[in-house]
């Protein structure tokens, strides 16, 4: 990968270092372990978007406009929340896990 961009931290944050080419940048938004970007010989960059539709819209228009690929794990009905979190608490998902709320 060229980017990734991690939400969780933790292993998952561990995991994905090893996706990233040599040279990738890493996207963080959760506190980052010093000293991995330097070991793994990739870029690290902090980013915090303050919550809004109109931020939110302007992502889905940056993500279409760059092409950039999202890979979804699943996606799970509003009744099966529980199956949704029982997913993500896992650890084991290799995308990002949805609930579909409308439409």
């Amino acid at each position: 990968m060229d980017v990734v961009s991690d939400t969780m931290g933790g292993d998952a944050l561990l995991r994905a270092f090893e996706t990233l080419r040599n040279s990738g940048i890493m996207v963080k938004v959760v506190a980052f372990p010093h000293g991995e970007a330097e070991r793994y010989g990739v870029k690290v960059a902090r980013s915090f978007t303050p919550p809004s539709a109109r931020n939110l819209g302007e992502i889905v228009r940056l993500v279409e406009a760059c092409g950039v690929m999202l890979h979804i794990e699943a996606v799970f009905p509003p009744d099966e929340e529980r199956d949704a979190l029982t997913l993500s608490e896992a650890g084991r998902g290799r995308g990002k896990i949805m609930l579909k709320l409308a439409g």
